[in-house]
């Protein structure tokens, strides 16, 4: 179950918009879509973005599980999360011992605009899906980080963390006689499956450090 989601700060300011210049001063005037679609953010903003999933971080960048609590249903005292198929009913996947970090440090959000000519990787099927649109020059939302400070042979690797952690896999079936959910359930004693994304200093116990390069551009709506 996802426990908790926080946003770690704002560095910058919020995006200012332009507006049109008509009107009397102090006057806020009414824009149509082909004003509004010329409208471009002045500033942009930096933010950090921390997701917690199952479990706290401590100042050593550790990962520390949450204590879930009991269901009081066959003892299920672990964090989990199920998956349940099309046409089959009474079987679940059940994910155990589930916990994780996924955060974003620093990304910048600025306003800008398209290219003003096409890149030339849109192949023919590619064009042919964007039939009679044209995002060329088009105000766009890019995504970036800022790694102007840094030398060209310099490692850093300090964009995203990201850290999950699976204790096993297992398929768990519903018990028509006392009507307990499959996903409750802790029939299957082994698992051959689980799953741990981590890495960095703190091994084990660390979220994966991880570096992006270039930028994200979005447009449309």
């Amino acid at each position: 179950m996802l426990k908790r989601i926080r946003l770690a700060y704002v560095i910058s300011g919020l995006l200012l918009f332009l507006v049109s210049g008509e009107g009397k001063s102090g006057e806020l005037t009414e824009l149509d879509d082909d004003a509004l679609s010329g409208v471009m953010a002045r500033e942009g903003i930096a933010l950090n973005l921390e997701v917690l999933i199952n479990a706290t971080q401590d100042n050593a960048g550790n990962i520390i599980p949450d204590i879930c609590p009991s269901t009081g249903i066959s003892g299920t005292p672990d964090c989990r999360f199920a998956l349940q198929f099309n046409s089959v009913d009474n079987a679940w996947l059940v994910v155990k011992d589930y916990y994780g970090l996924m955060s974003l440090n620093e990304v910048r959000v600025d306003g800008v605009r398209m290219d003003s000519t096409a890149s030339g990787k849109c192949d023919a099927d590619c064009l042919s899906r964007f039939s009679g649109f044209d995002p060329n020059g088009k105000p766009a939302i890019q995504l970036s980080y800022d790694h102007s400070d840094l030398g060209a042979s310099e490692s850093f690797y300090g964009d995203a963390e990201l850290f999950l952690h699976a204790g096993k896999v297992a398929a768990e079936f519903n018990d028509s006689g006392t009507g307990t959910p499959g996903y409750l359930r802790d029939m299957t004693p082994g698992s051959a499956i689980g799953l741990l994304m981590a890495d960095g200093p703190n091994g084990i116990d660390g979220a994966a450090k991880i570096r992006f390069d270039g930028n994200v551009k979005m447009y449309g709506y």
